[in-house]
């Protein structure tokens, strides 16, 4: 009996210690990442923890409070880039860019990488010229565009951007559609 009552005990210690801890408050990642291995929502500092490519710096975009990360690395283990991650005023991503400038023959790169966006997403979405210098994809989650950059001075193409953007969601575009009436009605009234 004694025997019984101590394998028992030693279940009920094994059960105790082995997993069945509370919530710990880890806030964990969805299981399908919708860039690299982050998702839109996620903080500053989860992205940093995160984010496998070389830490860059940080700093305040250019919309008031919020938030850029720079990282660098090679994209596809070729063309160096630039990645930035945006942040809005709530530090919740809702953008990643992959930045390649400064590229010898940006029109061949850019016809290589829309040739793997294509793979990946498809063909770019109505709208979107083939041949255009601006074509883009949407998922269920994201919008993701592919734009060459103009230099003036050069009349020359010298950057390539391909840029995930978190997508709305219906509850998302109400709010701005309501704020940005409210925004014309106080006009209105000024």
């Amino acid at each position: 009996m004694k025997r019984i009552i101590l394998l028992l005990l030693s279940l009920l210690l094994v059960l105790l210690f082995s997993g069945c801890r509370g919530d710990s408050g880890a806030k964990l990642p969805e299981r399908n990442p919708v860039f690299r291995n982050v998702n839109w929502g996620m903080t500053p500092e989860e992205v940093r923890a995160i984010e496998t490519a070389t830490f860059d710096r940080s700093e305040g975009g250019v919309v008031g409070d919020d938030t850029q990360l720079f990282f660098k690395l090679k994209l596809f283990d070729e063309h160096p880039c630039t990645l930035v991650y945006l942040f809005d005023r709530g530090k919740r991503l809702i953008r990643a860019t992959y930045w390649l400038k400064d590229l010898a023959n940006v029109l061949e790169t850019g016809k290589e990488i829309r040739g793997l966006l294509e793979e990946k997403y498809g063909m770019p979405d109505v709208g979107a010229d083939y041949s255009s210098t601006f074509m883009f994809w949407e998922t269920d989650r994201s919008t993701i565009d592919l734009k060459l950059s103009f230099d003036y001075e050069s009349v020359d193409f010298t950057s390539l951007f391909i840029r995930y953007t978190e997508k709305e969601s219906p509850a998302q575009r109400k709010e701005r559609e309501k704020n940005k009436k409210e925004r014309e009605k106080n006009k209105e009234e000024l």
